[in-house]
């Protein structure tokens, strides 16, 4: 029998006050400051009993677990000989400590109706309620392991909870059908007991109105705010039957909000523990709308079913002022089988204005271990791309496939001068961590034109973690005109070769003409670069400026103290501009030497109608990009004089 102890009693029963009140029981022990009850005398010889009022301050209450196994024998109807009726209830500070959980909730208040095997509470309002996890049980998100593959640790969760809490009440239902109507809960917060932590979720403005009847659970309303990006605004109306700690029929609605916009709606059916169907319907800001539909069915031999993605209106992928945008209109995906073997299929179209439309369609087979075989196709009247390849994820996420275009005017798709393009390129690579992935470029092959010259490209590109590039030979030519390259990049540090062949620059823009060659290589670091030019040019022509010949010679690399320095010099002859007819040069010299922070720079002019030798001390700060000098000498010479 459990021990009642109270310090002190006062009023009447129409206005009764226990003071220090002490509950000890097997199950619980509960400890109240104050209780006041004002109970309705002419109703205690029937079969109603009222409370007019009641107000505990200072409930602190402890749920000892108990070391008796729990038996497989559902709970008895409960049900009370006569109705209890609670007009008004007020609790101030409540602590309840249940299976390592601490729940604290500053103010409650409330009315009761039990009437045989019913309890209803009449519009709860719950005052700034937080719930406390101890260290070790709380919800985390689980991430893997930097050390070990990843779709190995995958696996490994199959048969792990990601999210755990101790249980709160024993299985089955409760011995009494129970509704609530119109509850009101300002602040809901998840905490952690470790010392300083930030809550780990945060529920504003909850309301809820439900009613539990045996194991059937009707939500008729469930709202409110979160402190969690993708779902700042929810609301959710259902009907859920459990049975066996296992949803049997399920049927509910969810819509959710994101910035106070409309983000998605969700219906989900369950019949049975793994069969039902679902709906989920994403509306953006942008008023795009995006639809989910799934079902699937219970079986021996995995889970059959399949599921539908499909974009309900048209998305508009540039924003190009003066020219029509590209669109995808409204595409669907599929994925029908079971776990053991699956398929994937989709269409769609992109479009631009009325003249351009592309087929996009979509197919692939897979099973546990990754996708087989996959194949993407998009097709129009200014060409055809074709991808296929596989993705598996067994010991570690792999891939491998070949792209291959044939004809492509990308003129029609982005007003890019591009055509005819043809060619192949092949993709390899893995990852298993952040830490370790890699993908290869192990080869392109690309011809067609650009300005109704051809155009050519080829060569390999290795990216690795940590960011390190390495492009060993790498070639594109236009007409005739050639560049090659090799790169390798390792964070901080950079190699870079390059060499140009271009005896007709006229062919790379028609108010470009000339011949350019020569080479530039990169070397170093960020703060130690190495820089070597050795280019030479002919018979330059921009516009309306012309020069017979150019260079550009030299090298700029660090010493040991690291500060950067060297030579070089810019050379040029016979320039002109034919908007200004009365003036022209025959060289041109500019010489840089020195280092970062204290150089020379020096300019000499034969011209006419002025000849000019010009020397400048300067000094550049490579942390801001800036550069200043003093003028040391000025020779000038014209016709008139010096």
């Amino acid at each position: 029998a459990p021990d009642a102890l109270f310090e002190r009693v006062s009023g009447t029963l129409s206005d009764l006050t226990l003071e220090n009140l002490s509950i000890d029981t097997d199950a619980f022990q509960l400890k109240a400051g104050r209780v006041q009850l004002a109970l309705e005398v002419s109703k205690l010889f029937s079969r109603e009993v009222l409370i007019r009022q009641a107000v505990v301050s200072d409930l602190d209450m402890a749920v000892i677990p108990s070391d008796t196994p729990e038996s497989d024998e559902p709970l008895g109807r409960l049900s009370l000989p006569v109705d209890l009726v609670l007009d008004d209830l007020t609790v101030e500070r409540t602590s309840l400590r249940v299976a390592g959980l601490d729940f604290r909730l500053r103010e409650l208040q409330g009315g009761y109706r039990w009437k045989g095997e019913t309890m209803t509470v009449l519009s709860p309002t719950l005052t700034h309620f937080t719930l406390t996890l101890p260290a070790e049980e709380k919800p985390a998100v689980v991430t893997p392991p930097t050390e070990t593959f990843l779709c190995r640790w995958l696996s490994s969760l199959q048969n792990e909870p990601l999210f755990t809490l101790p249980a709160l009440a024993p299985e089955g239902p409760l011995p009494f059908d129970l509704t609530v109507e119109g509850l009101t809960l300002d602040t809901l917060g998840l905490l952690s007991a470790e010392a300083g932590a930030d809550p780990l979720l945060t529920f504003k403005d909850l309301r809820l109105t439900a009613g539990l009847q045996g194991p059937r659970l009707q939500v008729s309303e469930l709202s409110g705010h979160t402190s969690l990006d993708a779902l700042s605004q929810f609301a959710l109306t259902g009907e859920l039957t459990m049975r066996d700690d296992w949803a049997s029929a399920l049927d509910a609605h969810v819509s959710t909000h994101l910035d106070a916009a409309p983000l998605g709606e969700i219906r989900l059916s369950l019949k049975g523990p793994v069969g039902g169907t679902m709906s989920l319907q994403v509306a953006s800001a942008g008023e795009m709308k995006t639809r989910l539909n799934a079902r699937w069915a219970p079986a021996v031999q995995g889970i059959p079913g399949e599921a539908e993605i499909a974009l309900l209106t048209p998305r508009a992928l540039t924003n190009t002022p003066n020219e029509a945008p590209l669109i995808l209109s409204p595409t669907t995906v599929r994925l029908q089988g079971t776990a053991q073997r699956w398929t994937l299929s989709g269409n769609g179209a992109l479009q631009r204005g009325r003249d351009l439309k592309a087929a996009i369609t979509l197919s692939g087979e897979g099973r546990p271990s990754g996708m087989e075989h996959a194949t993407l196709r998009v097709e129009s009247p200014a060409g055809r791309a074709d991808f296929e390849g596989f993705l598996t994820w067994k010991d570690c996420v792999r891939w491998e496939g070949k792209t291959r275009v044939s004809d492509l005017d990308l003129r029609r798709l982005a007003a890019v001068p591009l055509e005819h393009l043809q060619g192949f390129s092949s993709l390899t690579g893995f990852w298993v961590s952040p830490e370790r992935w890699e993908t290869v470029l192990s080869a392109f092959e690309i011809e067609g034109t650009y300005q109704d010259q051809p155009l050519k490209a080829k060569g390999a590109v290795t990216v690795k973690d940590r960011i390190r590039i390495d492009a060993p030979a790498v070639s594109v030519s236009l007409g005739q005109n050639q560049v090659d390259f090799q790169a390798k990049l390792e964070r901080p540090h950079f190699e870079a070769d390059l060499n140009i062949n271009a005896p007709a620059l006229g062919e790379i823009d028609s108010a470009l003409n000339g011949r350019l060659q020569g080479s530039v290589l990169l070397r170093g670091d960020p703060q130690h670069p190495v820089f070597t030019a050795d280019l030479r040019a002919e018979a330059l022509h921009f516009g309306l400026t012309s020069l017979e010949n150019a260079s550009l010679r030299g090298t700029l690399k660090p010493d040991l103290h690291g500060t950067v320095g060297g030579r070089l010099v810019l050379a040029a002859r016979s320039i002109r501009d034919e908007r200004l007819e009365s003036m022209k040069a025959d060289s041109l010299r500019l010489t840089l030497d020195g280092t970062e922070h204290a150089h020379r720079l020096s300019v000499l002019l034969d011209g006419d109608p002025i000849d000019a030798n010009l020397v400048f001390q300067g000094r550049f700060d490579r942390r801001t990009a800036d550069w200043r000098g003093t003028l040391q000498r000025a020779d000038l010479s014209t016709l008139t004089g010096r």
